[in-house]
């Protein structure tokens, strides 16, 4: 601000504790620090981590000569803006766990199912840390809205159903693509299919109990006539491990790798190991109400308790 404004206002009864200046400058540095959030999210999609929010903090801070504003302060603010503005959030999360596969374990009848997070629609520990934690990830806290959701899925069906030509996918054509809008032929297709994909994946390792092999994911997904072969799947053109290291990389699953140091016919090499568990992002945007719902959805039922309750048993310590 410049010395004109802040004499003309010396008097306000505004700014006789400086409380409304503080606020001000609050909401300045976290404006900025929103958009360099949502411009890292948007670019790389990584998580953030607690150095480089404060770094950058600390320069909006000294580039707007708000001394004595502090980060906590500008973190609530920050969140304030994106739930408002955006419907998202920025949460603490755990560090990334290590690599290595734990052992699977065989379902038993008699298993007892620890309480978890998702048992008991708890948020997880790290998301109470608010501006404490050592990395953040912006997740949607959109509430979800049936009518609307189902209104927004009519459009997109119509949209991919002008895209089959004969029975036949003609959305590559670009003879055809002139036909459509760009942003909605992408929506309606390309985006549709690997949102579809996502949440076959989210689904099909929660109801493994957050532990599966991947020759046991390849057989489910073959079921549903994704191909495993290195061919090109559909709509997205991309091979199934393609898609893999994308859902790996924005933490909505993990695909964990180890190899054997020998065995005992002699094999130096050992054999290698593939599990897939859920990512970071999925614990705190698919919670296990959101895959009650799918459920229903999918199969057009209403979900009891027992039907839940054994969905819960399905899901196992996944949200831990």
């Amino acid at each position: 601000m410049s010395d004109e404004y802040m004499g003309s206002n010396a008097n306000d009864d505004d700014y006789q504790d400086g409380s409304s200046m503080d606020g001000d400058k609050v909401t300045v540095v976290a404006m900025r620090l929103t958009r360099f959030v949502l411009s890292q999210c948007e670019s790389q999609n990584t998580i953030i981590t607690r150095d480089k929010m404060v770094q950058n903090f600390r320069e909006f801070n000294k580039e707007e000569n708000s001394r004595g504003v502090t980060f906590d302060k500008v973190f609530v603010k920050m969140n304030d803006i994106l739930s408002d503005t955006f419907g998202y959030n920025i949460i603490s999360i755990e560090p990334k766990k290590s690599n290595k596969p734990v052992k699977k374990q065989p379902n038993k009848p008699d298993d007892k199912y620890p309480e978890t997070n998702a048992n008991k629609n708890e948020e997880p520990k790290t998301n109470r840390l608010g501006s404490k934690g050592t990395h953040f990830m912006l997740v949607n806290v959109m509430p979800y809205m049936k009518y609307f959701e189902q209104f927004k899925m009519d459009q997109s069906i119509m949209l991919y159903n002008e895209t089959i030509d004969q029975e036949e996918y003609v959305g590559d054509d670009m003879d055809e693509a002139s036909k459509n809008v760009l942003d909605n032929r992408f929506s309606s297709d390309q985006i549709q299919v690997q949102r579809g994909l996502t949440c076959l994946f989210i689904s099909i390792i929660l109801l493994s109990k957050n532990n599966i092999l991947h020759q046991e994911m390849t057989m489910y997904l073959s079921r549903f006539g994704i191909p495993i072969d290195g061919t090109h799947i559909p709509i997205i053109d991309l091979s199934l491990d393609e898609l893999v290291k994308i859902l790996d990389k924005k933490e909505y699953i993990m695909k964990l790798e180890e190899r054997s140091q020998g065995d005992s016919s002699g094999n130096a090499n050992g054999n290698a190991i593939t599990l897939y568990r859920i990512g970071r992002r999925t614990k705190h945007e698919f919670g296990v109400d959101s895959l009650v719902h799918m459920i229903e959805e999918t199969m057009g039922i209403q979900a009891d308790n027992v039907l839940r309750e054994e969905i819960e048993k399905s899901v196992g310590d996944s949200y831990k």
